[in-house]
This record gives C-alpha cells, structure tokens and sequence, in this order.
C-alpha cells in the first residue's frame, strides 16, 4: 500500500499539467529578469567578487563575455519553451536545469529564492523525463511512477510548514501583531501596498499576519487530506495575491508556488480542463492551415 502510493503507477497528467504551468512562470521570471540585469550578472561588463575576496565559501561560476551574452539568451530561452511545450522532454529538462543552474552560480550571493526552488523542480522533471508525458491534444501515453509527483507535493508542503514554524519559534510571530504591517512598509512596498496601508486600518494587518502564519502552519492538512484540498486552493491562492500585489516582483514567487497546486488536483478534473482546450488549440491551427 505504502509502495504504491510513493513509486506506483499513475496518470502523468498531473506531473505534465505542473511541468506546463512551470515552465511559463520560469520563463516569464527569467523573461523579466534578464531584461534589467542580464548583463550586470552574467557577463564581464558587470560587478563580479573575486573568489580570493570571498574566500572558500565561493561558488560563482566564470561570468560570459559581454559578445556571448546575446547567443546565450537565444539558446536559453529556446531550450525553456521547448521544455514548456514538451518537445523532446528527456533533453529539454536537463538543458533547462544546467542552464539555469549556470545563471544562478555566476553570482550566487545575489540568486534569489525563486531561482532554488525553480532548480529543484527541473531537477525532479529531469529525473522523470522518460518520454510519456501526456500532451495538450494528444491522449495519454501509458502511466508513469508517481514518485516525481510525491517529491513535488512533499516540496511544496516543506517549504510551506518549514516557513510557518521558522516565524512562529525563530520569528516574532507569535509575540508581535505588527510584524506583517512593519514588513509591507518595507523595501520591496508596492504602490497598491502603499494605497493598502492608507486605507485598511492596522488590526486588519494583524489578522491577515494571522491567517497567513496559520496557512503555513496547517499546510499538510490542507493539502494532504482531499476534503480539505479547496480550502487549502482559495486560502494559498488568497494570500499569494496579497504577497504579489503588496511586494515588488514577488510575483514571480506566487506564481511558482500556485504552479505546485496542480500536483494536487484531481486527475479527473485536469483532463476534463484539457479536454476541453486542446480542441480549442486544434481549431487554431486549422484556421492556419496548420
């Protein structure tokens, strides 16, 4: 039973729904990303510390030549929409993984959040790319083990309830009901965080610094027991929106994280969603003549 449910069979459309929504937010954070800073991080041109600076502790990768910067974009973010559409997954997954390891190791110190959790997932989809993934228009080709779909779901729990307990015995939590209202106020406030500020009076900080800390908290709850799972959608969904509206480019973070829910939703309820836009994709083409 136990073996089952950790490397049994199962339906990848689940794993294939993940790896679609995935690879846009990658490649829409990378997208953004390298518009501002392409050069300052990974080229020459830009500020690098030195490995005699930083000591043994340093892990930066050489930086390209400011010439090579543009042939390099092109080849990344050709090999991210080959993988987002599924084309030859068994490679496009590990070109995926080593060129984005590559860009956040030429400044690690600077890599931020998003960039690990996006290497850990690639890593997974690296590991699982056996070739059946189902396909947008096409009908499934075979189960595959559940076991990259466990490692996923438990990731997105970790990371979730590991963050919840970090504020309430390493943070302030638990002891101080401004600690959400303080943070908005901070560096990375957005204009509708500055409207919100105005507008909404302090309590309401503090209950959301409320709901949000016991999101965290009952997180395997909310996403392990099936009953539970639409309250745990909506609730996630919610304060996702309230850190991507109130927190500059932390948007990119709530996309990568909701990406994590559809691990979780009913395999039946994603191929009737699919089936339904696939036809919609076919019509498409044949009004191209495709």
């Amino acid at each position: 039973m136990i073996a089952r449910f950790l490397v049994g069979p199962s339906d990848s459309i689940r794993l294939d729904s993940f790896r679609l929504a995935f690879g846009m937010a990658l490649t829409a954070y990378m997208a953004h990303w390298w518009l501002d800073e392409a050069a300052e991080w990974l080229t020459t041109a830009g500020f690098h510390l030195s490995p005699a600076a930083v000591g043994s502790a340093w892990l930066g990768l050489a930086p390209l030549p400011l010439w090579a910067l543009g042939p390099f974009g092109t080849m990344f973010f050709a090999i991210l929409i080959a993988f987002t559409i599924g084309w030859r997954l068994r490679w496009t997954a590990a070109l995926s993984f080593l060129f984005l390891l590559y860009v956040s190791h030429v400044d690690p110190l600077s890599s931020f959040t998003p960039n690990n959790l996006f290497l850990a997932g690639l890593a997974v989809l690296t590991m699982a790319s056996s070739g059946r993934y189902w396909r947008v228009g096409e009908a499934p080709q075979g189960p595959v083990s559940v076991w990259p779909t466990r490692i996923l779901q438990a990731t997105l729990i970790l990371v979730y309830f590991t963050a919840g307990t970090c504020k309430a015995i390493h943070g302030d939590w638990l002891h101080d009901s401004h600690v959400l209202w303080v943070q908005v106020q901070g560096p990375y406030r957005t204009e509708m965080a500055s409207w919100l500020l105005g507008m909404l009076p302090q309590p309401v900080w503090t209950v959301l610094q409320a709901l949000s800390l016991s999101f965290e908290l009952l997180a395997p709850l909310l996403f392990a027991v099936r009953r539970l799972r639409p309250l745990g959608y909506l609730w996630g969904a919610a304060m996702h929106l309230g850190i991507a509206i109130t927190m500059n480019e932390l948007v990119y973070l709530s996309l990568q994280m909701v990406c994590f829910y559809l691990l979780f939703v009913e395999e039946d309820t994603l191929k009737r969603f699919w089936n339904r836009v696939a036809p919609l994709g076919r019509i498409e083409l044949a009004r191209h003549g495709q």
